[in-house]
């Protein structure tokens, strides 16, 4: 319904892993008995990219957290 009615615009949406997870699995045609095989939980402040074509959505990048290893103004 969101990916509807906001066709052509770029739409954040923020989730824990494991509703990530199964997302992922269902847009993936992953059968539910084997998507905690083929899909590890997403990391910890990730982002997952998809595409949605009006009909349905396409699985472009899971779990992408290559940003953080350049967090260098943390200082912990």
């Amino acid at each position: 319904e969101i990916a509807k009615e906001n066709q052509g615009k770029t739409i954040l949406i923020a989730a824990h892993g494991a509703v990530i997870r199964v997302f992922w699995a269902l847009i993936c045609g992953t059968p539910k008995e084997e998507a905690t095989a083929k899909h590890d939980y997403a990391s910890n402040a990730s982002y997952s990219v998809v595409h949605f074509d009006g009909e349905r959505f396409t699985p472009v990048e899971y779990s992408h957290d290559s940003h953080l290893t350049h967090a260098t103004h943390l200082h912990i």
